[in-house]
């Protein structure tokens, strides 16, 4: 190592900064006290732990594991410019919510040769923007082992109905998928329709000109980006739900709806317009120069020494000490960016879990996202979009017959309930749609939890299940019509958490002093059991408390 500069202390240098080269071998990591950090930071004027401090401070008090790793860029090797940073929880590279580096540095500072430089993508639409999208995609189906897993699975060819041709961009088609050849891949659409009906829809009336071949004229600007990225990366096929739906046709709609998560589950990619708050916006503006960093931190920086064949990912040479100035951005509620449009929409939410792949347009660039990892496509900060965790891997594997095993099962339901936290918060444009707008995604968990669904719940862990509660700064409002029993959470608006005592608990050897006698539900249409329900009962035996 060289010489410890005197704004870390010994332990973290000979601890972490040791490790960023993987001095100390593979899988370190550093159990350390708040009152330790504490004292390190004021005591010694320990800049990293600081840091770690900052970063953690929501943590409860005691002992806590940072898990501390090496983040590399995710250019190709012929540009070798390999960004080296000790990243820890909520404190990571400079692409995060949390810290950005800044791009200046002293004259002569060997750091500035190795830090890949925040290169906003402005014009997320140029072909430039859409080139670097398209090289994240053909990593992730070449090189990423879990996503060439799923995408193994061919899609049904019955699905989706129809499809918008977009090989002449300037005058899209609308096909049937039945019977059709061809047809090997296509993109989905997942965007935000805004207050008013969009005029431009399928209806029963244009179904038949638009089939036999009649222009889709009149698109609203969202569309008419979405059939251009589409061409642009090489597709032929978009599925747009107001055009590839016959919007009046309950029978249509039934059967669409029902099969909407294999849609997005079987899409080759899924074009979210993340910031456009209505369908008549578009997605591809030039975004607007982030504001100047203000440096927070000096950090030093370990340089390695290049290797002579710059495609070698071996690292070399002499080691050298730089200097690096990172803005640690505020984590006041009141200075958190706004969420973008989708995140507040209850349908947006199923339509990213259940994409394999996603290219995600937000307010400040263009970030890609598959099962795999979510990159910030050439230094687009992702300031404002909600990125929720990824499904399970077995919720896109085609065969589960099998009952998983039990540390497997508790693993997928606890999944299940980050989801009804993610999902809970966001609005539907009708109050019964609750249920409707996660049946997709339920079915998926319900096919491999191996579990009856009880609107929002599961029978083999109902007592678990009804212990959920609402987030106390939800704002109360008016109670809705009927959609949901009462002890479910869909009856309530607002954000809905399951206790982690609840969630963290062991799956089995949990004394339970309830007893579920009998529960059932209601639902609109048998052949929807995770769509809406019109009834529900429950019925408990429990011994009285004394209060």
């Amino acid at each position: 190592l060289p010489h410890r500069p005197p704004n870390v202390c010994v332990d973290c240098w000979e601890g972490p900064f040791a490790n960023q080269f993987g001095l100390l071998g593979s899988g370190y990591s550093n159990l350390v006290s708040r009152d330790d950090l504490e004292n390190r930071a004021n005591l010694e004027g320990c800049i990293w732990c600081q840091i770690v401090l900052a970063a953690l401070q929501d943590s409860v008090p005691g002992a806590f594991r940072v898990q501390l790793h090496l983040i590399s860029s995710n250019l190709p090797p012929s540009t070798y410019t390999p960004l080296c940073l000790l990243g820890c929880p909520r404190y990571a590279t400079y692409a995060s919510p949390e810290c950005r580096i800044s791009d200046q540095f002293r004259l002569g500072d060997p750091a500035a040769d190795f830090l890949l430089h925040d290169d906003y993508l402005l014009d997320v639409g140029s072909q430039r923007s859409l080139d670097l999208a398209k090289q994240c995609m053909d990593r992730c189906k070449h090189e990423h082992e879990l996503c060439c897993h799923i995408s193994a699975h061919p899609y049904p060819m019955s699905i989706p109905a129809r499809l918008v041709d977009c090989a002449d961009p300037r005058s899209p088609l609308l096909v049937q998928t039945a019977g059709r050849a061809g047809i090997e891949a296509y993109v989905a659409l997942s965007y935000v329709w805004g207050v008013q009906t969009p005029s431009y829809r399928t209806t029963t009336e244009n179904l038949p000109g638009r089939i036999n071949g009649a222009p889709l004229t009149s698109l609203p600007r969202t569309v008419q980006d979405a059939i251009r990225v589409t061409h642009a990366l090489g597709f032929r096929y978009l599925w747009v739900d107001g055009l590839c739906i016959v919007q009046d046709s309950p029978e249509d709609q039934h059967r669409e709806i029902k099969y909407m998560r294999q849609i997005y589950r079987y899409a080759a990619l899924t074009i979210i317009a993340s910031s456009a708050s209505s369908v008549d916006e578009g997605f591809l503006q030039e975004r607007t120069q982030p504001p100047t960093l203000v440096p927070t931190h000096t950090l030093p920086f370990i340089c390695p020494g290049r290797p002579d064949d710059l495609a070698s990912p071996v690292l070399t040479g002499t080691r050298q000490l730089g200097i690096i100035h990172v803005e640690q951005k505020s984590r006041r509620p009141e200075d958190a960016p706004a969420p973008e449009p989708v995140d507040l929409r209850a349908w947006c939410l199923q339509e990213l879990l259940m994409s394999p792949r996603s290219l995600i347009f937000t307010h400040t660039g263009l970030l890609f996202r598959c099962q795999t990892t979510s990159v910030n496509v050439c230094g687009a900060v992702r300031d404002g979009f909600f990125d929720p965790h990824p499904l399970p891997h077995e919720l896109f594997q085609p065969n589960t017959s099998i009952v998983p095993r039990p540390e497997l099962r508790w693993s997928v339901w606890r999944a299940w309930w980050q989801t009804v936290h993610s999902y809970s918060g966001r609005s539907t444009s009708y109050p019964t749609d609750r249920l409707v707008a996660c049946g997709g995604v339920a079915e998926e968990f319900g096919r491999v939890l191996h579990m009856d669904y009880l609107a929002g719940l599961w029978r083999d862990t109902l007592l678990r299940d009804l212990l959920w509660v609402k987030n106390p700064q939800t704002v109360q409002r008016p109670r809705p019509a009927y959609r949901a029993p009462s002890w479910s959470w869909a009856a309530l608006d607002g954000l809905i958490v399951l206790p982690n005592t609840i969630c963290n608990a062991p799956w089995d050897g949990v004394d339970e002093i309830a007893e579920i006698v009998a529960c059932s539900v209601r639902l609109e249409d048998e052949a929807l059991p995770f769509g809406q329900v019109t009834g529900g009962s429950l019925v408990l035996r429990v011994p009285l408390i004394r209060c």
